[in-house]
């Protein structure tokens, strides 16, 4: 790892975790749809009482901010802000 990296390792370890629980989600909303017996692209209907149902809502979440938070920790990265400020604010994140 570069030299000016190593200061971001909070961040970069916060950018694998959120990868590693987008992985995690999907594995987690797979096996729920096969247990209820779901059909690959059909809706998902319930409500907040459906496990299949809160499962893909918490996938969408994560999912839409995913790009935002990634582009963010990026741009702060190649423009050298602060390390103690990326670390906190992706921590927060």
């Amino acid at each position: 790892m570069p030299d000016w990296l190593q200061a971001y390792t909070p961040t970069l370890t916060v950018l694998a975790l959120t990868g590693l629980l987008l992985c995690l989600q999907l594995l987690v909303l797979d096996v729920a749809g096969i247990r209820t017996g779901h059909r690959p692209g059909s809706s998902i209907g319930g409500g907040p009482e459906d496990f299949l149902f809160r499962a893909w809502r918490a996938h969408a979440n994560t999912n839409e901010s995913l790009g935002a938070f990634i582009a963010l920790a990026l741009a702060g990265l190649l423009s050298g802000a602060s390390p103690a400020g990326m670390n906190l604010l992706c921590s927060l994140y």
